[in-house]
């Protein structure tokens, strides 16, 4: 079975696109080497997401930690007055 990569118009097998389950077909829209390609090109850009994504979630789950409590003791305080 082939496929066409959307980034580079070439028509390859399937074997060279990565599974995507979202996709109809179930494979990237762009092949192995050109995602690779983008991957290099923008190494900056997507460790600096990561690392802004990482720290989203570890400071949530600090915040849910700290204030979770506090919301159960408020209904507590509140609900038996």
């Amino acid at each position: 079975m082939e496929k066409k990569c959307k980034k580079c118009n070439a028509v390859k097998d399937v074997s060279e696109f990565g599974k995507h389950s979202y996709s109809k077909d179930g494979f990237r829209y762009q092949c192995k080497v050109c995602l690779k390609q983008y991957r290099i090109s923008n190494k900056e850009k997507i460790s600096s997401l990561v690392r802004s994504l990482l720290y989203l979630r570890i400071t949530k789950n600090i915040a849910m930690k700290k204030i979770l409590p506090l919301l159960a003791l408020m209904f507590i305080i509140t609900t038996s007055a």
